[in-house]
């Protein structure tokens, strides 16, 4: 009753702009917001309702008659452009339904819709067939399309954009798997290096470098990975050339760096024993936690990480970004949740810094806090994770998301990649750790 008086198509062009713009915003923030189960339901009960408004208006509401019409465009008019646009505009709501329900499928559904219902208007002599109606509906609902693009939230557009992904890593395996990849690995580092060498080198001022010097020791650990390890060494002294530098070692070659003592563990020792060791010959008040594959840039700004840590007492790690998009990252790690609470929660700014959960494995932190954490030495190589989860309710983590390191991650390095890839040991580990404390 009400769709026989109330006359869609016409409505004021602005307002219909307006009721368009309005429910795709309103689209977006319940993609963003709602479990998928949720915004399946309301997409359920969008999709019916669409449905009927469309059948009431093309199909229920129509006299049968013997007078068969059909053409692919109404005569020209004034109206002419306005009735294509509302025809769009009258599936854009089934767009937005069926995006959610059955993903890039929606558009080949509403094309079929409207080539049924134009194909019965034919038919049965409703009214005049016309191939533009079915044009313009398509399009318009695959306007209603674009919110779960942009959201990303649809689980067969999900699927679909991973199965492209996969498709695309192929080949890469492959090539880290072939007899290309040493060479693949000597030209990957010497891009890596040109672009690194590009950043070009900062001048500090020497009061910071002497509060970094005086304040902080640099630790990393070092596997099959002797050049790399030294070019980070070298970099660590180019900017802070007497601040403290403590190198742990489980190489299957020792790695030697001229008048530096490197502590050797046995091979392949793995991650958290190397950061026991490392952590136990500290002798600072801070320590700054990096990789091997990590380098100091014009914006890693440690100074400024000691100073923030020494003004806020409630803080103890500040960590920086590893990508050349720092605010894009600190984001991404602020949707990363625990379930238990933090002493701060996440998402918190303090002084352009981001609370996290888990922050990036390069961080500025106070020893003494990492130590009370402490690190399970069983656990070989998913130590971050698991230690960030115990320390949950004990220490605080922020992120800073305008610093950042360069990382050089080598995928063509076989030497490496065959050892520090194997986690299967410690998924096992961990996941019998937990069910033995909840039976405990």
């Amino acid at each position: 009753m009400f769709l026989s008086i109330f006359n869609f198509y016409a409505l004021p062009i602005k307002l219909v702009y307006l009721i368009v713009f309005a429910a795709s915003a309103i689209w977006l923030v319940l993609l963003r917001t709602l479990r998928q189960r949720t915004m399946r339901s309301i997409a359920g009960m969008l999709l019916a309702a669409s449905v009927y408004v469309v059948l009431s208006y093309c199909v229920l509401h129509r006299t049968v008659s013997d007078v068969h019409l059909f053409r692919f465009a109404a005569g020209f008019s004034n109206e002419f452009y306005r009735e294509m646009l509302m025809n769009a505009l009258l599936y854009f709501p089934l767009g937005l339904a069926l995006s959610v329900l059955i993903g890039p499928r929606a558009i080949l559904a509403a094309f079929l819709l409207s080539l049924g219902i134009e194909s019965w208007q034919y038919f049965a002599g409703t009214g005049l067939a016309q191939g533009t109606d079915v044009l313009c509906n398509t399009l318009g609902c695959a306007g209603g399309t674009i919110p779960v693009l942009i959201c990303g939230r649809c689980t067969d557009m999900k699927s679909a954009r991973n199965k492209i992904k996969e498709t695309l890593r192929a080949p890469m395996r492959r090539l880290e798997a072939s007899r290309l990849a040493p060479l693949c690995a000597a030209l990957f580092d010497a891009c890596c290096m040109a672009r690194y060498r590009l950043m070009g080198r900062p001048h500090i001022p020497p009061e910071d470098v002497k509060d970094v010097e005086d304040h902080v020791t640099f630790i990393f650990q070092s596997f099959n990975r002797q050049k790399m390890a030294k070019r980070l060494y070298s970099g660590i002294r180019a900017y802070y050339p007497g601040a403290a530098i403590v190198i742990v070692d489980d190489s299957a070659e020792p790695l030697e760096i001229a008048d530096t003592d490197i502590i050797h563990l046995p091979f392949n020792s793995g991650l958290s024993k190397g950061l026991i060791a490392a952590l136990d010959a500290v002798n600072t008040e801070y320590v700054m936690r990096m990789d091997d594959d990590e380098f100091l840039t014009p914006r890693s700004n440690i100074h400024g990480q000691l100073s923030f840590l020494q003004t806020h007492p409630e803080v103890d790690i500040c960590a920086v970004q590893i990508s050349a998009r720092p605010e894009a990252a600190a984001k991404e790690y602020g949707k990363i949740k625990m379930k238990k609470e933090q002493l701060i929660p996440a998402g918190t700014e303090i002084d352009g810094r981001i609370v996290v959960y888990k922050p990036t494995n390069c961080f500025l932190a106070r020893t003494e806090k990492l130590r009370q954490v402490g690190c399970d030495p069983n656990i070989h190589m998913i130590d971050h994770h698991e230690f960030f989860c115990r320390a949950v309710g004990i220490l605080v983590s922020v992120q800073d998301p305008h610093a950042y390191v360069f990382c050089c991650h080598n995928r063509f390095d076989r030497g490496y990649a065959k050892y520090r890839n194997d986690m299967k040991s410690d998924s096992v580990y961990i996941r019998e750790k937990r069910n033995w404390r909840g039976k405990a």
